[in-house]
């Protein structure tokens, strides 16, 4: 597996390589890259760049001095983007939100796309159900997770942070599980409407992780998605 060190740490990543369009993948708290390899198969025709986050399930620790908060994480992206020289990335999100906050930390520029794929949108970070879990993390556990499970801001930071993501004027994706209820449908229906060049597709039959629930119906939104805009 090939790997690429970024001022935070080295970030493990797979890569299907090729001269398509480019798809870069997110993933959930304590999961990995392989939360999409039902559907990266079936995207040929595009180039899936598919990286394990500092989210806790990662094979090797970040800098002790690593910025692991949402906003760092998705400092992390845009540094990864930079270092591979990707441009008009499709950056796909799933369970983890926090990537959208590459956006309001005014780091979209090597983006032509976004996909939130029933992940935290507002301010559910973390969602209701997780947070007992997330408040395990404030004793003594594995450095990254604790810095990362434990740096969500508050939730007035996070609507104006979400205020600064729904400007995002290029094409967005929503793809949500309805009967989904740690993303809540809601959110998705919410959001269509902010920001100014997004559809909503709604997925039956899956909850929160839609790559493992409906990776056929995953695959072929995002193909059509991104082959449409």
């Amino acid at each position: 597996m090939p790997s690429i060190d970024l001022p935070a740490g080295p970030i493990d990543y797979t890569d299907t390589g090729g001269d398509g369009p480019v798809l870069v993948f997110g993933h959930g708290l304590l999961m990995n890259e392989t939360q999409w390899r039902a559907v990266i198969p079936l995207l040929t025709g595009f180039r899936c760049i598919a990286p394990t986050w500092p989210l806790g399930a990662h094979r090797r620790p970040m800098k002790p001095d690593a910025d692991l908060s949402q906003a760092g994480v998705a400092n992390v992206i845009a540094d990864f983007l930079e270092a591979l020289d990707l441009d008009e990335v499709t950056l796909v999100l799933n369970d983890w939100g926090g990537g959208q906050f590459i956006v309001s930390e005014e780091r979209d520029h090597r983006l032509g796309r976004l996909v939130l794929a029933s992940c935290e949108a507002f301010d559910n970070f973390p969602p209701k159900p997780a947070r007992p879990a997330s408040a395990l993390c404030r004793v003594p556990v594995r450095r990254d997770l604790a810095k990362f499970a434990t740096g969500a801001p508050s939730k007035t930071v996070l609507r104006a942070w979400h205020d600064d993501v729904v400007c995002f004027d290029r094409p967005v994706l929503l793809l949500w599980a309805v009967e989904d209820t740690m993303m809540p449908i809601g959110h998705a229906r919410r959001m269509v409407g902010e920001f100014p060049n997004a559809r909503l597709v709604e997925v039956a039959d899956s909850w929160t992780l839609l790559p493992e629930d409906q990776p056929e119906r995953v695959a072929a939104e995002l193909a059509d998605f991104v082959r449409t805009t």
